[in-house]
């Protein structure tokens, strides 16, 4: 379905081991203290069009760094 779609299409923006969530997801989290608190950090990569997805999505990709470093 819908989800399953934007998830393969966020997918396959990836690199070779990067991890990438759409902002919605991310925001998600920061509110619920979830991948941040664990560490994961995310830099915010910008609004991209994705075929069959409507509209723009912001991505937002995510890597582990070390406890000290600010989430961007």
């Amino acid at each position: 379905g819908k989800v399953m779609n934007r998830a393969a299409r966020v997918c396959s923006r990836c690199l070779p081991g990067q991890v990438l969530a759409t902002g919605l997801v991310w925001e998600y989290s920061a509110q619920q203290g979830g991948l941040q608190a664990a560490g994961v950090r995310g830099d915010a990569l910008g609004p991209a069009e994705m075929k069959g997805v409507p509209g723009l999505i912001e991505l937002v990709h995510c890597y582990l760094g070390p406890p000290d470093c600010p989430a961007r």
